[in-house]
């Protein structure tokens, strides 16, 4: 009781803040003004996009994301992930079978495409691979997911968490499995990480983008395209891609017209 207790007030205070944060420093705007416009014999190739955020965050994180994509024609929806991730990726793969089933029976539409930022984009694959309902979805997109886990300085307070007893609930499984090394990671990838069907694309970062390292961003069998125009060369930092990193926008917009990236790609060091 004391757990559920104890985790219950952090998810509050967690929205919360969180949520302050964001709308503090990225205040509602609008990504790509002055793009040319989508041509005609593209359009038809649209499904609509449902927007998947990321670990921590709430819907507000991909409205800028959404308002840019409508202006450009497509028609946009926003899944809000049960308690903001932190319930896990299968709680989230269920309750996305409903907004899947809406959105198909609202718009008409027989595939949708799934646009997922960091774990988002884990989400979107789950949905994929484990949902049984692959055949509605033509396309994912991943902005900074980390396809094999997060493994930076934060892996080892979070473990050290894990193991005492006062601080345990405070470290939500949601989190937990998004680690390098959990089990997850070994039922995910196992087999073929990209299902025949489904359109895959990965977006992230040339180097360390403050969560996600790319070598675990990068997703065999999908489209990689490693951004480097941000932050000096070293490409957006991971909450600023679906914010205002621009280079991200156009990228995904290619992707999701199913047009080649802009620049050539390159893999970068394998995982040690």
């Amino acid at each position: 009781m004391w757990d559920s207790f104890v985790r219950s007030i952090y998810a509050v205070g967690h929205r919360l803040l969180v949520g302050s944060i964001e709308r503090m420093l990225f205040p509602a705007s609008l990504i790509g003004d002055g793009l040319p416009p989508i041509r005609d014999e593209l359009k038809r190739r649209r499904h609509p996009i449902i927007l998947l955020h990321g670990y921590g965050d709430q819907p507000y994180g991909s409205q800028d994301m959404a308002r840019s994509l409508r202006r450009d024609g497509w028609t946009v929806y926003v899944f809000e992930t049960p308690q903001m991730g932190l319930a896990g990726i299968d709680a989230a793969v269920a309750s996305l079978h409903e907004l899947v089933s809406q959105v198909k029976r609202e718009t008409g539409a027989t595939k949708v495409d799934l646009v997922g930022h960091s774990q988002g984009g884990v989400i979107a694959r789950a949905f994929v691979k484990f949902g049984n309902d692959a055949a509605s979805v033509g396309r994912v997109v991943s902005l900074a997911s980390p396809h094999h886990g997060l493994k930076a300085w934060f892996n080892g307070p979070i473990d050290a968490m894990l193991g005492s007893q006062l601080l345990n609930p405070l470290i939500s499984h949601g989190l937990d499995e998004l680690l390098m090394g959990r089990a997850f990671w070994d039922r995910l990838n196992a087999g073929d990480p990209t299902p025949d069907g489904v359109r895959f694309t990965s977006i992230f970062a040339a180097t360390f983008d403050g969560m996600v390292i790319p070598q675990s961003a990068w997703l065999e069998g999908a489209t990689n395209v490693v951004l480097r125009r941000d932050r000096d060369g070293r490409g957006p930092h991971h909450f600023m891609i679906n914010h205002q990193s621009l280079e991200a926008y156009v990228q995904l917009r290619l992707a999701l017209l199913d047009l080649p990236p802009l620049d050539g790609t390159h893999a970068p060091a394998p995982l040690a």
